[in-house]
């Protein structure tokens, strides 16, 4: 995810203002239980993200997601659909306060175009035909639910117990 075309008033950021909005976000993602990296890459864009991904969430504080595919369950840290809401309105809500215009592209996703912030309506609209066709075969991404997993691992134990008498 990048923030390009920075300005406030029509004007570029100082370099105080940008190493400032830099450990903004930092300091209010991380607040939010996400963890990414926020670095200044000029004087009017700033990246956010890491290797291969914008976030993921802070597992200590938030619990798991779980990847749902046609062949496994598994856990993971990738972010759910309102956890990504959630962090771009975050960062919406932050540049408006400050008064800061920019365009942010996350993939296939707008998420501002200069002081407009889009809202969860507008990504709904710009999901891809790929990720509809993936959610058709049966990949998604939703919270993780502790109790079925409790139930699982009970399974397992009892046919371990099973397997042992034999």
């Amino acid at each position: 995810m990048k923030l390009t075309a920075m300005r406030i008033q029509g004007k570029k950021l100082s370099e105080d203002k940008i190493s400032q909005v830099v450990r903004d976000l930092s300091n209010l993602f991380g607040s939010n239980f996400f963890e990414t990296e926020v670095n200044k890459v000029n004087s009017s864009s700033i990246k956010i993200g890491m290797h291969m991904k914008c976030f993921q969430i802070d597992p200590v504080k938030l619990g798991y997601n779980t990847r749902i595919t046609p062949y496994r369950t598994s856990r993971t840290r990738t972010p759910t659909w309102d956890q990504r809401v959630t962090f771009n309105n975050i960062l919406n809500e932050y540049l408006t306060e400050q008064g800061i215009s920019c365009n942010i592209k996350s993939g296939d996703f707008t998420i501002r175009k200069g002081l407009t912030a889009f809202t969860e309506n507008d990504w709904h609209a710009q999901v891809p035909d790929h990720a509809h066709e993936n959610t058709m075969r049966g990949y998604s991404i939703e919270a993780y639910d502790y109790k079925l997993e409790a139930k699982k691992e009970k399974a397992q134990v009892s046919y371990l117990k099973l397997v042992a008498r034999i």
